[in-house]
């Protein structure tokens, strides 16, 4: 269970969209930053995804364990030009890198490009943990959607690491 108020009171988000299930929250986001009165920066936040996306046709397996979100920014041209969009996802591996290292210190993670998370040696030692999703609103030309699925509360096998079991605290 999330604690929504204090994502309130943090102040990097303007407005949040939770949910216990859905389907996918970059649909979701993608559907509410098509509007003209969406307030940005806004969070899309499920508890569980049953439909989650990746790039192309592949898809975002999450069950209880997983960390998914999507948010939607303005982009303006002026700050942030469309050629350099698919940084944003290289971008946010890198502060998932840093977030999950401040709990785990002794993990080895690194970012895949173009927007994946592993963990171990190499990209097939410990596995994908994390999976990111940019991608714009159709009609909105300074508007993108940050898709970040996180495992957070599995064990990945053989690698001994866990960032927080059910029942920690």
């Amino acid at each position: 269970m999330f604690d929504l108020a204090r994502i309130e009171r943090c102040g990097l988000v303007a407005r949040i969209d939770y949910h216990e299930s859905i389907g996918s929250t970059s649909d979701r986001a993608v559907e509410l930053g098509g509007r003209d009165e969406a307030e940005l920066p806004l969070l899309v936040l499920a508890e569980r995804q049953t439909a989650g996306r990746g790039r192309g046709t592949n898809r975002w397996w999450s069950d209880d364990g997983a960390l998914t979100f999507s948010v939607v920014l303005e982009a303006r041209r002026e700050r942030l030009p469309p050629s350099r969009w698919p940084q944003v996802a290289l971008v946010a591996g890198v502060a998932v890198c840093e977030a999950l290292q401040c709990i785990a210190p002794r993990a080895k993670l690194q970012v895949k490009w173009p927007n994946d998370v592993y963990l171990g040696d190499g990209y097939l030692d410990g596995g994908k943990i994390c999976g990111i999703l940019c991608e714009s609103i159709p009609g909105w030309r300074e508007r993108l959607v940050v898709g970040i699925g996180v495992n957070v509360n599995n064990r990945i096998q053989g690698s001994g690491f866990r960032v927080r079991e059910a029942g920690d605290r």
